[in-house]
């Protein structure tokens, strides 16, 4: 996936239910609230808009590190579940 579409990515990931959950799951491991997964995009990524993810390549390798958080997590509940 390219730069210029991170911010996309990060917009469609926001609107996943599940995503919503590993954001309060991450928020609470690190003592930290986020009303919202939007949220937690931005203050991972040190933003004000998502749309800076496309310009700022620190904010772009936290947003791919947060994604890959994310599918890691989500994994390891999928295992949960299935055990």
């Amino acid at each position: 996936m390219t730069a210029q579409r991170l911010s996309v990515a990060a917009g469609i990931l926001c609107r996943n239910p599940d995503f919503a959950r590993f954001c309060r799951w991450l928020a609470g491991t690190a003592g930290l609230t986020f009303p919202d997964a939007a949220t937690c995009v931005r203050a991972v990524c040190e933003v004000r808009s998502r749309a800076e993810i496309d310009t700022n390549p620190e904010a772009a390798q936290a947003f791919v590190t947060l994604r890959r958080g994310f599918t890691a997590w989500r994994e390891m509940q999928h295992h949960r579940r299935a055990a």
